[in-house]
């Protein structure tokens, strides 16, 4: 129990660093007060989302009755749930880019999101048998 949860605290700091980061650089072009704001509210959104995320897709997979949907609907559900969230509030914010500040989250959530819905089909036909 100790290690999942350092694990799951590890990686919110990796995404809300990376992240963060990464909307420091598509938002310099417009100042780095705005820059620094959006880079910031990334960053915490990033750590939260990644720490909530797996809850979003378990409940998700817990909708779906078809085999095929419980590969799909926690993937696609969860990054729509995900993005607009993120979006929203960088909108409230005045983030100069949005578009390009949450594409990161696509890239890297994406896989992410499959991966971790591949666990959950994997573990529940495991139960099944």
């Amino acid at each position: 129990m100790q290690n999942q949860r350092a694990r799951k605290y590890l990686f919110a700091a990796i995404a809300f660093v990376l992240q963060g980061c990464w909307a420091l650089y598509v938002n310099a072009p417009f100042g780095w007060p705005l820059a620094v704001k959006a880079a910031l509210l990334h960053g915490v959104l990033s750590a939260a989302q990644t720490m909530v995320s797996a809850m979003v897709m378990e409940f998700f997979f817990s909708l779906a009755r078809a085999s095929w949907l419980k590969l799909v609907l926690p993937v696609v559900g969860t990054m729509l749930v995900m993005l607009s969230l993120v979006g929203g509030v960088h909108l409230l914010n005045h983030t100069p880019d949005i578009p390009r500040t949450i594409l990161s989250l696509l890239v890297l959530g994406m896989p992410y999101y499959a991966f971790y819905t591949g666990l959950l089909w994997h573990a529940a036909r495991r139960a099944a048998e």
